[in-house]
């Protein structure tokens, strides 16, 4: 349940995007102004509202991270992270880029949560491939599992 709380908490703070921690049981996220990750958009849309961006991310299980266009209304899903492709990440002043902010690696068993997947890890899936080990722990950093591959 704290997962919902989590989102809903996003979505009402989606105006400024800054997130905080509620008793640890949800990443800290802010977003990077005046940036984006780019050669790494695998779906892009016109969506009203940053929030609405979060959504489309949860919706993907390759979704690593987002791009949001407040002018144009613009959402791009990264399958990518600026931890894993650091020379990717540059500045778009239009843009904001966050990492998606829910955990990884299995479906969400919430009732209320229909279809919102966490992020696989970076090649732990066919559809995510990694290019090297290095880019699996940079993309991961704490969260690596073993830290062998």
């Amino acid at each position: 349940m704290w997962w919902l709380f989590c989102h809903l908490r996003f979505v009402f703070f989606a105006s400024t995007m800054e997130f905080v921690a509620a008793n640890d049981q949800c990443r800290t996220e802010i977003n990077i102004q005046g940036m984006a990750l780019e050669s790494h958009v695998f779906k892009r849309w016109s969506l009203a509202a940053p929030h609405l961006c979060d959504v489309k991310c949860g919706q993907e299980i390759t979704c690593q991270s987002y791009n949001y266009n407040r002018k144009y209304q613009i959402c791009e899903l990264n399958n990518r992270t600026k931890e894993a492709r650091p020379d990717n990440f540059l500045s778009a002043p239009a843009w904001f880029y966050i990492r998606r902010l829910n955990g990884r690696g299995k479906k969400s068993n919430e009732v209320n949560v229909k279809h919102i997947f966490t992020a696989a890890p970076l090649g732990s899936i066919p559809e995510l491939p990694a290019l090297s080990c290095h880019e699996i722990k940079a993309s991961e950093g704490k969260h690596t599992i073993s830290g062998k591959y």
